[in-house]
């Protein structure tokens, strides 16, 4: 099972292949990415309610200068 941290597009494409279509239309593909968008949701979904944490995402350049909070 994919890895629930990345985006979204980040996800499709590694995990579902999405960069190419595996059918012929705009109707069969548009079906194929509509599939692939609610096996998205349905993995994250179950990484939510399996209570799976998602990883620490990077904070920028920016907020590094901040200082820390007592």
């Amino acid at each position: 099972m994919p890895d629930s941290r990345h985006s979204a597009l980040s996800q499709g494409v590694q995990a579902y292949g999405v960069r190419r279509s595996h059918y012929r239309g705009l109707a069969k593909t548009h079906l194929q990415h509509v599939a692939t968008a609610m096996a998205i949701k349905v993995e994250r979904i179950v990484a939510w309610l399996g209570g799976r944490p998602q990883a620490k995402t990077r904070g920028s350049r920016f907020a590094a200068l901040q200082p820390k909070a007592a």
